[in-house]
């Protein structure tokens, strides 16, 4: 957990090594966190965490299996159905 609050992070992928900045700044100029990491008083608490959600990129995979997302990777709409998206998932007014 401590290189999600670190100022830069690296995990590889692939055997390529994947680094960025775990900040980026608002327009007031404040440091704005990429990652909420929880605080903790004790080791249970830590241990209750770890078993149970964990930070993403990390086991049981609750926030993914990577622990960032790209800057440039827009997040996309999954459609699983049978037919186009416009026969399945019409977006009616109510009646």
């Amino acid at each position: 957990m401590r290189s999600a609050t670190d100022e830069t992070y690296s995990y590889k992928v692939r055997d390529k090594l994947v680094t960025g900045d775990n900040y980026s700044e608002s327009l007031s100029h404040q440091r704005v966190p990429k990652l909420a990491v929880p605080k903790f008083r004790d080791w249970g608490e830590i241990l209750h965490f770890i078993l149970t959600e964990n930070l993403p990129g990390a086991y049981p995979y609750t926030g993914g299996v990577y622990p960032y997302r790209r800057e440039e990777e827009d997040p996309t709409r999954m459609f699983a159905g049978e037919g186009a998206p416009e026969r399945t998932n019409p977006r009616t007014l109510p009646r």
